[in-house]
């Protein structure tokens, strides 16, 4: 500096500063690096940006915090069609690729909308002459911080517009956004002229057809190509055959071959586009070794550079896809028709373009020795990462820490876990009956309504856990101390046919120790739900896990084949009239055996493997009565021109004919045989002299089952959160959302299949491992069962083990997941103690079979509006009745947009544009007096509280309380709070369920023993995933079981606060560390950090007053 130079000190932030000049550099050298591949850029980072953009919404700018940018602010105060900006984005340089939509978002009280593709928008949506591409994440809902949000869209190439909307729709609330962007990754080749193939193949041989021409068993018609932008991590533009006459990919052929293809295709793109790799979504008709197949590229000069395949390494059969290969991953995988858990599929495979080569004009492929598919083509500067390359693996550190090994799985005897004082029946005496107001009692105590805690028994039990009398006798012992009351049987057919050689050949060895089994647990007070048949083979020779090529398959069979009913009533019989040594006493006429359920979600037999041979008598003998006969009324109805009923066809699973008169058919005819295939079960059952209680159909929940299900004794349901798909090339997919962002509606689809005053029991059901909300699993699934006053639960499956650890969790495998322990001792007290109350108010939905299947909604569930009042009241479905509505109930019938709601004596109309309005119910509720005036329930904002005023949740914010006299707590996000009665979270580090639980039978602001559970998440070691978003899984790793640590601190009112010690308790409930704590005399309070604990982490702690 010069002398006497003037100094001028300004105000700013220093660190500011930098950071903006930084960004300013870092984004200049982008746009150098990739100039030309930004379509459009929108920081929003000054009020003159957000101004340039009119729209109808409110839109702001809002300032950063302190070292951040500031953002566009768009806030909707009620739901609306769309509110919020609509950006025109030139695609002129973009047509035939693959764009990133990316930006930065913050949310707050977003509202879910009506529809999962409703709520906030960040959306592309790209115009064609054959209808709208439209590109999107999945936005969060309630409140949420700053996180990056990106997404990929096709722009296929007759692309004419695109539009990016950011707002809105059927939705409300604010939403920030910041450094929009959309950008081209990728070029794809133009096919449409070059596609000589469809997916799809009718017939198999006839030289024109689709994908190698071996017919509709071995086609790609599963092919997911609409709904896909990626494959293996790579955008590619996969063809639509709808759009281009049937044809959607490249069948090269060798040369001479007489079959199908092109010898050679030589494709140009209509601008020549640089990149430095070539991506091949492709596969060969048979795996291949040795050079399969060339893959020339030529430049502008017309220089060429040539790719010699290789079998097994650069690509493979198309059949059974598995593993990737050295320059390929699995691209697309789907599940085989033929081949128990087979999948077929295309590689994706990667190949990089010499340095220096320039622009490429054109692709040829050629001299295949084997029948080559190409589906796609895309060029890229970019090297995509496969799977492999990018996967995340768990291991153990601070924030996932090991589980402490134990020498069983058991709970100790006498232990703040021990829950055996749930259930007060020493032994089984007496019948499980059901009663005429919709509850289970015991026969001998009328008037008494029990519930049940279930145990799902497979394999484990019946081979492992009861090997000996030994252990026979501490497996039924841990049942009974970890609160289970009941057992259900699963695959136990499956099971007794182990080693058979002849059908209806039990193993009498595993019989032997079954029937001591149920010696023990008769003995101990607990009873048997029994699954009379799960086996796709029935009590024949076969493995239901790995099913041979004989087509047979019980779900179907026992509806149409008297050969299987025959088999199914032998082996029942058998296995009940077969007399017990330890008993005295045959099965059928034991009390302990409370259900028997037909044959296990039954369902499937109108879903999958269809044989329309076997079909076919039925299916003419149905229509000859329906149309008296008349081949042309038949004719008529169905617009078909058939000659004889020999020519008429069945109809096929999951197409619905596109004649009303022909879907009423297929409805009306699924409707008879569902109904005559329960009253053949009843019959058989009573035939073989049970007396207890049975049932049958216990998976779909549409109105055409429940018009079964209504001649039934009790209502058995299925249903799971976050269900794991079939394991496709390698990678098995689950979902990683909340249960409560759509207001809890993996309940609601059971609470919407209740039948009026009908027992209902929740015989499956489960968050399946390893999604990151199991948590929510005791609140969304058993406190609602308790508040319905539902009769049974039972989560899926093997929850108790006495094998010791280090184990491993499995998804539907749950002993060794210490989030499933949680659950199930939350559940236990929620529904075997009662602590949640049972509701009074309650909602009754009628409905006309008849009518339901002449208006076609005979195949559809409850109207989600309708089904969320069983957050708030009971609910329950009565079909073809007029029964009077009861003094604290309500009756609803669907009438068209409206709802007629019947009271004793009148009926109110409520009106909504939207459909039924769950509010408008909620205020009739109230007006009565049933509900408080209190309640907080507003169905539009996504919150509903129960009538009882104990549950209260907070979809948007996946937010949920408990507030009883002996159990309250809550589940939810990072950072959630509650403050109920008794019970308050002041701070949680982590997602996931804190709740404090009265052992003592004593409320809590009395108890001297509480136990506060505390739950997060669990995985195995060594897990292996896609990536770091735990969506896509390739291995299942190993033990030991890793916790997720975190923070919590609570708060508990109690008169004995001062007495108080507080321990972290083993999963056996032992004590293993004293934790310090604070109390006064009205108060106790504590701060506990999981990660710090000496023996490891724990998700129970224990309150003694000592």
């Amino acid at each position: 500096m010069k002398a006497g130079a003037e100094v001028v000190f300004l105000n700013f932030n220093t660190a500011t500063f930098m950071k903006r000049i930084l960004a300013s550099i870092l984004s200049i050298a982008y746009s150098a690096l990739f100039a030309g591949e930004t379509l459009f850029y929108e920081p929003f980072d000054s009020a003159e940006a957000v101004a340039k953009y009119p729209s109808d919404a409110k839109l702001s700018f809002e300032k950063g915090k302190r070292g951040e940018s500031g953002s566009l602010k768009i806030e909707v105060p009620e739901r609306t069609g769309f509110g919020g900006l609509s950006l025109p984005v030139d695609i002129s340089k973009a047509r035939g690729g693959v764009l990133e939509v990316s930006g930065e978002a913050m949310g707050e009280n977003v509202a879910p909308g009506p529809k999962y593709y409703n709520g906030a928008k960040f959306m592309l949506v790209v115009n064609t002459p054959s209808g709208n591409v439209y590109g999107g994440p999945q936005m969060p809902t309630g409140d949420f911080d700053w996180q990056k949000i990106k997404t990929l869209v096709r722009v296929p190439h007759d692309a004419t517009g695109a539009r990016l909307n950011i707002g809105f729709e059927q939705s409300f609330g604010k939403l920030h956004f910041r450094n929009v962007k959309v950008e081209k990754k990728s070029s794809s080749l133009d096919m449409r002229k070059a596609a000589n193939v469809g997916y799809a193949d009718e017939t198999a041989g006839d030289g024109k057809g689709g994908w190698f021409d071996l017919g509709a068993d071995e086609d790609a018609s599963k092919f997911n190509y609409k709904h896909t932008a990626t494959f293996a991590n790579v955008p590619y533009m996969a063809l639509s055959p709808e759009s281009n006459g049937g044809k959607s990919a490249l069948l090269i052929k060798p040369a001479g071959s007489p079959k199908m293809g092109a010898e050679s295709a030589k494709i140009p793109f209509s601008v020549p586009q640089e990149a430095k790799y070539l991506y091949v979504l492709n596969a060969l008709e048979t795996p291949g070794r040795g050079e399969v197949g060339e893959i020339a590229i030529f430049g502008e000069d017309g220089k060429e550079h040539i790719f010699r395949l290789a079998g097994g390494v650069d690509v493979a059969g198309w059949e059974n896809v598995q593993k990737e290969l050295k320059n390929a991953a699995v691209g697309a995988a789907w599940l085989a028709t033929k081949g128990y858990r087979k999948s077929n599929g295309l590689y994706s495979t990667r190949l990089k373009i010499p340095e220096g080569f320039g622009k490429v004009a054109a692709v040829e492929f050629r001299k295949a020795k084997i029948p080559w598919i190409v589906a796609a083509v895309t060029l890229s500067k970019e090297k995509f990462p496969f799977p492999s390359e990018c996967k995340f693996i768990t291991a153990e550190n601070k924030e996932w820490r090991a589980m402490p090994v134990l020498p069983d799985c058991g709970v100790i005897e006498g232990s703040a876990l021990d829950c055996s004082a749930l259930w007060n029946i020493g032994e089984v005496k007496a019948r499980v009956v059901a009663s005429k107001d919709g509850h289970l009692e015991l026969e001998d105590n009328p008037g008494v309504p029990v519930a049940f805690q279930t145990v799902a028994d497979q394999g484990h039990t019946y081979n492992t856990l009861t090997a000996t009398k030994e252990s026979t006798e501490e497996y039924v012992r841990q049942l009974r101390i970890q609160g289970y009351n009941m057992v259900r049987f699963h695959y136990f057919d499956f099971a007794l046919m182990g080693g058979a050689k002849e059908p209806l050949e039990f193993n009498e060895k595993l019989l032997e120790r079954i029937d001591y089994y149920i010696y023990c647990l008769k003995k101990n007070g607990i009873y048997l739900n029994l699954d009379a048949m799960c086996s796709r083979y029935g009590f024949e020779l076969g493995n239901t896990w790995w099913p041979d090529d004989s087509g047979r398959d019980y779900n179907f069979d026992l509806f149409f084949k008297e050969s299987a009913r025959k088999n199914w009533f032998e082996g029942v019989k058998k296995l009940l009239t077969h007399v017990n040594p330890y008993t005295g006493t045959r099965l059928v006429d034991d009390p302990v055996l409370a259900i028997v359920n037909g044959k296990n979600e039954q369902e499937f037999g109108f879903l999958r493997n269809q044989k329309p041979e076997v079909m076919k008598p039925h299916w003419l003998d149905f229509l000859k009565r329906r149309y008296g006969g008349s081949l042309e009324k038949y004719n008529e109805a169905w617009g078909a021109s058939a000659k004889s009923w020999d020519e008429v066809k069945v109809f096929s699973y999951g197409k619905q004919p596109s004649a009303k008169a022909a879907a009423r058919d297929v409805e009306a005819f699924k409707l008879e045989r569902t109904t005559e295939m329960w009253k053949w079960f009843e019959k058989s059952l009573r035939e073989i002299g049970y007396k207890g209680l049975c049932v049958n159909f216990d998976m779909i929940k549409n109105f055409s089952y429940a018009s079964v299900r209504q001649n039934m004794p009790i209502v058995t349901m299925h249903s799971y959160h976050a269900h794991p798909s079939p394991t496709l090339g390698g990678v098995t997919r689950m979902a990683q959302n909340s249960s409560l962002s759509d207001a809890d509606g993996v309940f609601r689809g059971i609470a919407g299949s209740a039948i009026w005053r009908k027992p209902m029991l929740i015989t499956e059901y489960g968050h399946v491992f390893w999604n990151k909300y199991r948590y929510e699993q005791p609140f969304s699934i058993a406190a609602y069962a308790a508040m319905q006053g539902y009769g049974a639960l039972t989560v899926h499956a093997q929850a108790v083990s006495t094998c010791p650890t280090p184990a491993m969790i499995r998804p539907f495998g749950c002993a060794h997941d210490p989030v499933n322990k949680v659950s199930e001792f939350l559940a236990a007290h929620m529904l075997l103690r009662r602590d949640v109350s049972e509701a009074k108010p309650s909602v009754r939905v009628d409905y006309s079979t008849a009518e339901a299947i002449e208006k076609l909604f005979i195949g559809y569930g409850m109207n989600s509006g309708q089904s969320k009042l069983a957050l708030v009241a009971k609910l329950s479905l009565l079909p073809d009745s007029s029964a009077p509505a009861g003094e604290d109930e309500i009756v609803v019938k669907s009438s068209g947009g409206s709802a007629v709601v019947t009271y004793p004596g009148y009926s109110v109309v409520l009106d909504s544009k939207d459909g039924f309005d769950t509010d408008a119910v909620v205020e009739q509720f109230k007006k009565r007096g049933l509900i408080p005036e209190s309640n907080r329930t507003d169905a539009k904002k996504g919150i509903f509280e129960s009538a009882t005023g104990e549950l209260f949740l907070d979809s948007n914010k996946n937010f949920m309380t408990v507030d009883t006299p002996r159990l309250q707590g809550m589940c939810a996000e990072a950072k959630g709070k509650c403050d109920l009665s008794d019970f308050a979270v002041t701070r949680m580090g982590e997602r996931g369920c804190v709740a404090a639980v009265s052992v003592d039978g004593k409320p809590l602001s009395e108890s001297k023993r509480i136990v506060v559970a505390y739950s997060t998440n669990a995985l195995n070691t060594g897990m292996e995933f896609v990536d770091n978003s735990m969506r896509g899984l390739m291995s299942m790793g190993k033990p030991p079981v890793l916790y997720k640590t975190g923070k919590f601190s609570f708060r508990l009112k109690n008169k004995n606060a001062r007495a108080f010690k507080l321990y972290a308790l083993g999963m056996n409930g032992a004590r293993v560390q004293e934790l310090s704590s604070r109390s006064d005399a009205e108060y106790i309070r504590a701060s506990i950090d999981t990660s710090k604990l000496k023996n490891g982490p724990s998700a129970f702690f224990e309150l003694a007053a000592e």
